[in-house]
């Protein structure tokens, strides 16, 4: 029995190997070759440059060019946990923890099937199933963002949840918290659900612990968004609800149209906000791949669909179409959740035999399914280069990090900058980094000109901004390869 043991061991190891490696393979090559970008990872990584100092962390890359405190734009003071990884990794410091931040979090998943079948193929095909939701390589492709380490902190809440150990569940409470704002909302109904999983018959004993939480995080939540983040603006006030002012102009009158007008909301959750047949299907296909990953397991536990309820208003209430389907950050909260409905649902079937063809059949059609969103999506902003690690273009590229290291060694790092967005990630050893089109008090300007994406501006108003440039006084030729880089420097320093 320990040979047996010892080789399920060893299988395990060579799984987070080999996802490992896939989610290496799709997450740093982007940035090797210039496809990451100012925001968001850009960002991220100016907040780190700053606090690597021992300096204010506020930020000046945005569209406006103003700066700004970073605990504004999101709440995620877990991003200070970060810095001494700072001066090991650099700008790639948020890719590798962003890495590593979900094998962590499949390790939760396989802890947890392991804690609720004794049968040893069991929570190794369930890692292999988590491993394959398609919420994770959306995530991976796209920069970083803090909720995607938030996420992977469920499976480990839910896991020391189930083995009774409160104190271990008030921890990964308080690191999923400080992850980012909208977490404090999500992790109440995550709560909620664990109540109704519970039963009523627990119903008392539930205000000793987890009714507190609830309360707690609720009141956490309204205090960051409402007191917190606006009085640490020293810049523009990012107001999220913004996406939400259809269903009214206040956090308390979005909530009023949720129970008000239940027939309109729940038609946004299947229509689009648009004309635009470019915005047809997206959600309907975020449906069908939450199906096809584990979505079929919750009509046997419904009380996991009480955890995905602020997931699914957040994504598809919202009138930006960027929310809406399965691209970017947007799905990675429901891989931890849907892996644990898998798992739950299983248990249902009452013999060993069942309950692995349940959880095999589900792990092949999280893969398929995901496999097949990789090659062709309903999104127009969809980017397949950005994640089809098995193609030779996501690897190779017109110009790579190396081709950029000498000019960027040759700026003193004391210069100020605007760059263009691809490029702004590299860049963020420097004090001063704008998002050109912004220049401000820049003694330099960055541009990648054999890109196509010119972002935030188009085509024509790229070529017009360069044409004045080139042709006013203020700016010479600091670097010039052909189709490729640009880089301008300012004659006089502005007083």
């Amino acid at each position: 029995m320990e040979k047996v043991n010892h080789k399920k061991s060893r299988l395990v190891i060579y799984i987070f190997l080999f996802f490992g490696l896939i989610f290496s393979a799709i997450s740093l090559p982007n940035h090797y070759n210039l496809r990451t970008f100012g925001l968001d990872l850009g960002v991220f990584n100016q907040i780190l440059h700053y606090l690597s100092k021992f300096q204010m962390p506020n930020c000046t890359i945005w569209l406006e060019g103003k700066e700004f405190s970073f605990l504004n734009d999101h709440f995620s003071p877990i991003t200070i946990l970060y810095t001494p990884l700072y001066y090991l990794f650099g700008s790639w410091t948020f890719l590798i923890l962003q890495i590593a931040s979900v094998l962590f979090g499949g390790w939760g998943v396989y802890k947890y099937a392991q804690l609720k079948s004794e049968n040893k193929n069991f929570p190794i095909i369930m890692l292999v199933q988590f491993f394959g939701i398609w919420g994770i390589y959306s995530a991976l492709a796209h920069d970083f963002h803090n909720n995607v380490v938030g996420a992977m902190f469920v499976p480990w809440l839910l896991y020391h949840y189930e083995k009774c150990n409160k104190k271990m569940v008030l921890l990964f409470t308080f690191i999923i918290l400080i992850s980012k704002e909208n977490m404090a909302l999500w992790l109440a109904f995550i709560f909620i659900g664990l109540m109704f999983k519970g039963g009523y018959k627990n119903f008392k004993k539930y205000f000793q612990f987890e009714i507190p939480i609830v309360v707690f995080v609720l009141i956490y939540f309204v205090l960051i968004i409402k007191v917190v983040m606006p009085s640490l603006s020293n810049g523009p006030v990012a107001n999220h609800l913004d996406r939400y002012s259809h269903l009214g102009n206040s956090l308390s009158e979005i909530i009023a149209t949720l129970f008000t007008r239940p027939a309109y909301v729940f038609s946004l959750l299947f229509e689009s906000f648009s004309n635009n047949p470019d915005t047809f299907g997206i959600k309907g296909e975020l449906h069908m791949m939450v199906l096809a990953s584990g979505g079929l397991a919750i009509l046997f536990r419904p009380y996991y669909l009480i955890m995905l309820l602020p997931i699914y208003a957040q994504n598809l209430l919202s009138n930006d179409p960027f929310l809406h389907g399965i691209n970017y950050q947007y799905s990675i909260e429901f891989a931890p959740i849907l892996s644990f409905a898998i798992i739950d649902a299983a248990l249902r079937f009452n013999t060993i035999k069942k309950q692995i063809i349940f959880v095999s059949v589900l792990a092949i059609s999280t893969h398929a399914f995901n496999f097949k969103s990789l090659d062709k999506r309903k999104s127009i902003w969809y980017q397949p280069t950005l994640v089809k690690f098995y193609e030779k273009r996501h690897y190779v590229t017109i110009q790579t990090l190396k081709d950029l290291q000498p000019i960027l060694d040759s700026i003193p790092e004391n210069s100020s900058i605007s760059a263009q967005n691809m490029l702004v990630p590299h860049l963020c050893n420097h004090d001063t980094v704008y998002l050109y089109p912004h220049i401000g008090n820049a003694k330099f300007i960055f541009l990648f000109t054999a890109e196509t994406n010119k972002y935030p501006l188009d085509q024509k108003a790229y070529d017009e901004k360069l044409k004045k440039l080139l042709s006013s006084k203020e700016w010479k030729i600091y670097y010039e390869k052909k189709d490729t880089f640009l880089v301008l420097q300012r004659q006089h320093s502005i007083q």
